[in-house]
């Protein structure tokens, strides 16, 4: 594309004055003269001389000149220096669509499909039994864990048998060793010496965690538990609903557990629980959610991904260490374990009793889940049973236990040989899982990060020297850890993080650089795209980040899917985006509060010269009633298809406050925070169309063509005073006979839609424009985006009218260079809107975009709208 030469200002070669040099060159006589210049000999030589130079100089006087025109005749922008550069897009089709509905996808919020979706990519499922002195019930157990169900799992099941060292370790390790496993390898590892079953824990799954890498499920069994011979079918059926892929696991989800809660014990008095109270219907028998969520972590056949217990090694390691914890404090006799004094108070987590539990793993675990907002999956089955129990026999933590299940931790045991999922209940979506707290009240996963962040911003105010390491280990990856915050508010998380999946979250690119970038795809007709650029830049600016304004796709951004001759137009050549030099737009008494500043924003074009890109993809519209959503920018950087789509449609759908955003997404540590669209995403007490005028002006050289046309729009009217009629045609038609005379049934339309359409016009016929005009009586501009089918019923009219077909050739006039059809079509648009908003008297239309940007330009100026009394012209007034 080419644009217009920067104008020289200065005098005319040919009137400025010569040189007594110049004039000496000049030989001719005087008048009657015969006009012959005669030159000395001298001259001669040297007028060759210069002739052979220039000769020379001409190849490289070409390649200059090439060069200037390529690079430095194109459109500035008028904040900057540098010229506009365009973007050399891929040669593929640049329009990837986006469904319209995450359900059946894998993703977070919906889980993975079902057991007939994509094949199941899980690495291994290990068996894990820990053993001491309990020879007879370790036997047991392992012969339960043998006779189980292990079919739809086709790959061996590895077993690994963890024997404790001290007294009778003849016989726990004799009948290791003799216990036939007939479903996958056998391993038994000894102990030498007695290291308790802390150390059990963590040094057995910590070194088959770091061996397993970072998809695989370690089941957890101590010695005293006992498991249902469908145990291994919950899990595939938890599994294949919620991890089926590292695509649809929650990087939040820890793990499953075999066994319910049925006690809280974070708190004394320890309190009988019931999941089903507590879940109120979603727990009823006709829809019974099968599954929760907890912040506690499970004991008594915790399944552990792999993933989560090699970070919560690296984190247990560090805070096992002085002065973060004391082991010799755990042999100092007492009567209550509120008397021990394990770790400093800075590192308590808020009221819980595993502050002072002594030689646990599960204290530290509980730390760990909760610093992160982490959960755990629980089954919730009828009368509280359970896929795994356990005896309670006297053992490190138990003395004189009794092998009861009636003891109010331990549930029955569901010993039904079959598992039938569908009789019982139903494992919901993922999104839709009941969330329990440290307290058991009922939460959501965005408050138990919100929590965490508090209390590691807690810590990192308040705890000694040597810290950062630890705060480093146990937050989450990427989190905002920068102390208390002294406004008194909520800390900063990052929302997305809780709706990642696993297979993000572990490659999440670590950032190249400080500067940090809001970008989003743009979506729909052209008006749309300006309305959401300038939602967008406020966005932007609660987040502190510098907005990538994305091209102008004209007529709308799906057409690209038809073609890929369709222009990307910078939006920074035809607009300047800032409200930098407007602090009045938000004054003190504003319910907005932005305390970040206004950043420049950055055109597309060069912004992907920067070589960063996003590595997920937001998803917080709704989506559109008439056209389909796609990716652009993030194909074009070279993502086609490989971004995460995360899911947070129900929290942005709706309005959100500037602070909530600040809230939810301050805390994102991504380089580019990118968005699958912007329309819909609005801010409370943020009003583009008000502040559009403001804060998208025209550019320099859009201000220069509205200027040359509006000189010759008043001249053709011979007035100042001129009437505006915006008629909506073209695509616009059909959806509009949809509308006011929507089928018996119909639900293309919201009723909101239908409401509206009772009292005004979506369309408006040729007969119906000429009765509006004669009554009016001003010149009128028709703002039409098919003007040519008006031309029979303009030509009845007495009043001088002008078309937006009369503005496209005066804009092609205006502007002093070639243009192509989508800039003429861009340019035509914006001009329009601004004669349509000078207009003494302005008609537009309630279901247009368009109309709603000249309301906004107007500037609170007068407007009606086309009304729908019935479909007789006669009275189809405004």
């Amino acid at each position: 594309m080419r644009f217009r030469r920067p104008v020289l200002e200065g005098k005319a070669l040919s009137k400025m004055p010569q040189s007594p040099s110049a004039k000496k060159l000049n030989l001719s006589t005087a008048a009657g003269n015969t006009g012959r210049v005669i030159h000395s000999p001298r001259r001669k030589r040297f007028l060759c001389k210069a002739l052979q130079l220039a000769m020379l100089l001409l190849p490289i006087f070409a390649i200059v000149n090439t060069f200037y025109i390529l690079f430095f005749r194109m459109p500035r922008d008028p904040k900057k220096k540098r010229p506009s550069l365009w973007y050399s897009y891929p040669k593929v089709k640049p329009f990837v669509p986006l469904p319209k509905d995450d359900i059946g996808l894998p993703n977070v919020v919906y889980g993975c499909g079902g057991k007939d979706s994509s094949p199941r990519q899980v690495d291994d499922i290990q068996l894990h039994a820990i053993g001491w002195r309990r020879h007879e019930s370790l036997n047991i157990l392992l012969q339960q864990l043998e006779n189980a169900d292990y079919g739809g799992w086709h790959k061996d099941v590895p077993l690994y048998i963890h024997i404790d060292g001290g007294s009778n370790q003849t016989q726990v390790n004799n009948m290791a060793s003799n216990f036939k496993w007939t479903h996958g390898p056998q391993h038994v590892e000894v102990q030498q010496e007695n290291v308790g079953l802390r150390t059990m824990w963590l040094d057995s799954l910590g070194l088959a965690a770091r061996k397993a890498g970072n998809n695989t499920l370690l089941v957890v069994f101590e010695d005293d538990v006992r498991v249902a011979p469908t145990y291994f079918q919950w899990l595939l059926a938890t599994v294949d609903t919620y991890a089926r892929t590292p695509q649809c696991r929650d990087s939040n989800l820890v793990g499953f557990s075999l066994s319910p809660i049925l006690l809280s014990e974070m708190s004394k008095p320890f309190k009988k629980w019931d999941a089903r109270q507590a879940m109120g219907e979603r727990s009823n028998d006709k829809h019974r959610h099968l599954a929760y969520l907890s912040v506690v972590p499970s004991s008594w056949g915790g399944a552990y991904w792999s993933d989560q217990w090699n970070d919560f090694d690296k984190f247990v390691r560090h805070r096992m260490q002085p002065p973060f914890f004391d082991m010799e404090a755990e042999k100092v006799p007492i009567k209550d374990y509120g008397e021990l004094r394990l770790t400093p108070k800075e590192l308590y987590i808020p009221g819980a009793r595993s502050n002072f539990w002594p030689k646990s793993w599960k204290r530290f675990m509980v730390d760990f889940m909760y610093a992160r907002g982490l959960v755990m999956l629980y089954p919730n089955l009828i009368d509280q049973k359970g896929f795994a129990t356990a005896l309670q026999e006297s053992g490190e933590h138990v003395q004189n236990g009794v092998i009861h299940s009636k003891n109010p931790r331990v549930a029955d045991l569901l010993n039904d040989k079959q598992l039938n999922l569908t009789a019982m209940g139903n494992l919901p979506r993922y999104g839709d899982l009941i969330v329990f707290d440290l307290t058991f009240a009922p939460t959501t996963r965005e408050k138990l990060v919100e929590e965490g962040t508090k209390f590691l911003n807690d810590v990192w105010e308040k705890c000694m020297v040597g810290c950062g390491d630890l705060v480093r280990l146990w937050g989450r990856p990427g989190a905002n850890i920068s102390g208390v915050r002294k406004d008194g508010k909520a800390p900063q998380i990052c929302v997305p993080d809780l709706y990642t999946p696993v297979s993000a979250a572990r490659t999440r690119p670590v950032p190249s650089s400080s500067e940090r970038y809001l970008l989003f795809e743009p979506q729909y007709g052209a008006n749309n795209q300006l309305h959401a650029i300038v939602e967008a830049y406020y966005w932007a600016r609660a987040l502190g980040r510098r907005l990538v304004l994305p091209p102008i796709i004209m007529p709308r951004v799906s057409a690209l899917e038809e073609s890929t001759d369709v222009k990307w137009l910078p939006a920074e050549n035809f607009f300047h985006i800032s409200d930098a030099d407007k602090p009045e737009l938000f004054t003190s008494n504003s319910k907005v509060n932005f305390d970040t500043a206004a950043l420049e924003p950055i055109g597309f074009a060069e912004f992907a010269t920067r070589n960063v890109a996003p590595w997920r993809l937001i998803r917080g519209n709704r989506d559109a009633l008439f056209d389909k959503p796609g990716r652009i920018l993030t194909t074009a950087l070279g993502k086609n298809g490989n971004l995460d789509l995360i899911n947070l449609r129900h929290l942005y759908e709706k309005s959100v406050s500037v602070e909530k955003v600040q809230q939810q997404l301050g805390g994102c540590d991504d380089e580019v925070l990118a968005f699958d669209g912007l329309y819909f995403a609005n801010l409370n007490g943020v009003r583009p169309r008000e502040l559009m005028p403001d804060v998208m002006t025209l550019s320099e050289e859009t201000e220069e063509v509205y200027r040359s046309v509006k000189n010759k729009f008043v001249d053709e009217f011979g007035a100042a005073d001129y009437g505006c009629y915006h008629v909506r045609l073209g695509d616009f038609t059909e959806m509009c006979k949809e509308l006011e005379n929507p089928a018996e049934g119909s639900k293309l339309f919201p009723s909101s839609y239908l409401r509206t359409a009772q009292e005004f016009a979506c369309s408006v016929t040729p007969e119906e424009l000429v009765i509006a005009l004669e009554e009016n009586g001003y010149p009128a501009f028709i703002m039409s985006d098919n003007a040519k089918k008006l031309d029979d019923a303009l030509t009845k009219v007495t009043l001088k009218t002008l078309t937006s077909d009369w503005v496209a050739q005066a804009v092609r006039e205006s502007i002093r260079r070639e243009i192509s059809s989508s800039d003429l079509q861009l340019f035509s648009l914006i001009i329009d809107q601004e004669l349509c908003s000078d207009a003494k008297l302005a008609v537009l239309n309630r279901f247009s975009t368009v109309s709603q940007r000249v309301i906004s330009l107007r500037r609170g100026k007068d407007y009606k709208y086309w009304k729908r009394l019935d479909r007789n012209p006669e009275r189809n007034i405004v």
